[in-house]
Parts: C-alpha cells; sequence; structure tokens
C-alpha cells in the first residue's frame, strides 16, 4: 500500500506547489494588511485622543483605548478566516484527486451522527455523545467490500463539554453475519471492560495477542469460545498484531485502536498518535488531527508531509481490508 500513498502524492505534488505559491501569497497580503490595519488605529487612536484631550479626559483615555482592542479583535477575526479559507482550499484541491486515484470512493465534508454512530456506541468502542462531530466521510468500496470512514470528535454534553474521543471511525461490511457482538480491545482497558455486566472476557491462549488486546463476547452466549476457531484465527490474530504494528504503535506500546464485530460488519474506532514533547526524560503524545494543515502564515507549511499522512489515514481502510482479510473469507 506503500505504492498506493505514493502514486496519490505524486499526482498531488504539482497542485500541492500551486498551493504553496498561493499559500506565500496569502501571507504576503495578510501581512501587508495587517501592517495597514495597525498603521490605521494607531492613527485614528492618536487623532482620538488629541480630539477629546480637551473636551473630555477620560473619553481621550477611553476612546483610543477602543480602537486599539477593535482593531485585534477585527486583525485576529481576519487571520482565522483566511486560515480555515486556506484551509479548505487544501480540501478541495486534495479530495477529489484523491478519490479518483482510489477508485470507488466519494467524499462527504460532513454526515449525521444518528447515521453512523449508533452501532458504535451499541459496541462499546466510543460513548454516547450528546456533542457529536463527524466530517470528512469517505465511503466507497474496496475487493468487494463496502467501507466508510469519518473523522469524529465526540464531547460530552453541557456546558463544560469535554473530547472523550477524537479520531477515526471505521465501518467494513463482511462478506458473512457474526452472530454475536465481538468486542477487541487494547489490554490497557481491560479494567473499564470488565465492569460491563453483559460481557465476558475471552482468552485466546495466544500470549503475543493477548498481552496486547483483551476479547470480549456477550455472557447470553456460551459458546463464545467458538469465536476463536470461527473468527480469531491464527492468521487473524497475527494480522492484527501486524497492524497494530504498522499504524498504531505509540511511545507507551498500546494499540490505538478498538474493534467491534457485530451483524454483517467490523467497526473500528482509531484515535492517531505522535510524539509532541519531552518532559524530565517522559515521552508525550498528542492526538494527530485529519489533515493537520499548519498555519498559513509559518515560514514553512510542510504541506506535502501533512497531505501524505491524510493520503496515509485514508489508505488505513485498504491496508485493513488486505490484512485482515483471513476474516472475511
Amino acid at each position: 500500500m506503500t505504492s498506493v500513498v505514493e502514486r496519490v502524492s505524486h499526482q498531488l505534488s504539482s497542485k500541492l506547489s500551486v498551493l504553496e505559491r498561493e499559500r506565500e501569497q496569502l501571507a504576503k497580503r495578510t501581512k501587508g494588511g495587517l501592517l495597514l490595519l495597525a498603521i490605521v488605529c494607531a492613527g485614528s487612536a492618536l487623532v482620538a485622543r488629541l480630539a477629546l484631550a480637551n473636551f473630555s479626559p477620560d473619553m481621550a483615555r477611553t476612546i483610543p483605548v477602543l480602537i486599539l482592542v477593535g482593531g485585534v479583535v477585527l486583525a485576529v477575526w481576519q487571520v482565522v478566516r483566511r486560515h480555515n479559507q486556506w484551509k479548505q482550499r487544501v480540501l478541495d484541491t486534495v479530495i477529489p484527486t484523491l478519490c479518483e486515484s482510489l477508485g470507488e470512493m466519494t467524499y462527504q465534508p460532513t454526515l449525521e451522527a444518528s447515521e453512523f454512530l449508533p452501532a458504535f456506541v451499541k459496541l462499546d468502542l466510543v460513548g454516547g455523545s450528546g456533542n457529536s462531530q463527524l466530517s470528512h466521510c469517505f465511503s466507497g468500496r474496496y475487493k468487494k467490500a463496502g467501507f466508510e470512514l469519518v473523522e469524529a470528535t465526540l464531547k460530552t454534553s453541557g456546558s463544560d463539554a469535554k473530547t472523550f474521543f477524537e479520531g477515526l471511525l471505521l465501518r467494513v461490511q463482511l462478506s458473512h453475519s457474526v452472530d454475536q457482538r465481538l468486542l477487541i480491545a487494547p489490554r490497557v482497558s481491560i479494567k473499564l471492560l470488565n465492569k460491563r455486566a453483559d460481557m465476558k472476557e475471552l482468552s485466546t491462549g495466544d500470549p503475543d495477542f493477548d498481552a496486547k488486546f483483551v476479547v470480549h463476547h456477550e455472557v447470553a452466549r456460551p459458546d463464545g469460545a467458538d469465536m476463536i476457531d470461527q473468527i480469531l484465527t491464527p492468521d487473524f490474530r497475527r494480522s492484527l498484531l501486524e497492524f497494530h504494528h504498522q499504524e498504531s504503535k505509540q511511545a507507551y506500546g498500546m494499540p490505538g485502536f478498538t474493534i467491534g464485530l457485530m451483524y454483517d460488519s467490523l467497526y473500528m474506532a482509531m484515535t492517531r498518535y505522535q510524539k509532541t514533547r519531552s518532559i524530565g526524560g517522559i515521552q508525550m503524545e498528542g492526538v494527530v488531527p485529519f489533515l493537520d494543515v499548519r498555519f498559513f502564515l509559518m515560514s514553512d507549511s510542510r504541506l506535502d508531509e501533512k497531505v501524505t499522512a491524510m493520503v496515509k489515514d485514508v489508505t488505513m481502510v485498504h491496508r485493513m481490508i488486505d490484512q485482515l482479510l483471513p476474516l472475511r473469507a
């Protein structure tokens, strides 16, 4: 799949060069506009102070401050607006080429949570959210398997809403149905999973796999152990470990994704992490957003690097289907 990433990146290279020139011109115009705004505001504040000095000393102090504050607010609004326009310009340029290069794939900027989230919540891949934002929805087919890939930001309800999931949600349609819920989660979250009364831990007997993942099946189904022979085959376990190694290996060694099986689909919630800084020898990590476009006024946009990372995120669907193919056999 590296060849696919390279092929798509190569097709985008000339367009990225054009985008970079546009960014440089936009940054130049913006800096010139900010300088002009600063001169106008400073001059207006000075004129107001001189004009009001003899009329009202209080107003002579207040009005210039208001003018300067208003100038700052206007400058921030203008910069944020242009950055959002720049980011949208990148998306409008990159997405059509990406979809065309990968064949049967379409794109929607946003998606209704009620259409996509319920299965993920039922499988406990993510919690219920009163404040859901689903964006960058890719859907299509690969090797006869239908898929949907969505960037999700899920927050708790209320005025003090906190983000509890930020990452990618993936649904892949299987060639057969699974007759009970099956959850494959990082071993680190076992304490939380053990609180579920309707799910029971299932050991695969594979020490390498069990060291990274914990498997849960429905308590109401006594045939849970049969899932090992039917789905959690040695090939599947090796493929999942390899997928973890390639796609979600972190500094702390924890898998960055959780997988659920239900009905005719495989569901996955994945959070991308990257090393950000080191404090006292401890490596800190942060969530990687989808298409992390750097601020347009920065001297080095690293646009090639950021777009390539986005292409890798999208083509992750293909790599997953390729590696976990035994599950669909």
